[in-house]
């Protein structure tokens, strides 16, 4: 009978996104920070950073920060399914932000966190 852990779907996970969809996969567990300030850091803020940048090169990097920041605070006093429904919705629909413009007009728009 074969035995099956969690490690090993995770294997399987990483590969798939490697081979099949040409993700690069990032090591981050043999207590190397990459980017981090400490372990207990999920995030690689300086590389959603980056692609939040990239993704919304309209928005102001004022604005690019506040939604690194609401995606990733912490939500330890919410319940599971609360936490899970906030990010679900910025990751979805995007952090509504305000900024002026060129012309000092005020724009509101979204910071897309997924090219669909």
């Amino acid at each position: 009978m074969a035995f099956l852990n969690e490690s090993h779907i995770e294997d399987a996970d990483i590969q798939f996104f490697e081979m099949k969809l040409g993700y690069q996969h990032i090591n981050a567990w043999k207590h190397q920070l990459i980017g981090r300030d400490s372990l207990k850091e999920v995030v690689l803020k300086d590389r959603l950073r980056k692609k939040l940048a990239d993704l919304n090169p309209q928005i102001p990097n004022q604005q690019i920060e506040e939604a690194v920041t609401a995606l990733t605070k912490s939500r330890v006093s919410m319940t599971a399914v609360m936490a899970n429904k906030e990010i679900y919705e910025i990751i979805r629909n995007g952090f509504a932000v305000s900024y002026k413009n060129k012309i000092g007009q005020i724009e509101n728009d979204y910071v897309k966190v997924l090219d669909f």
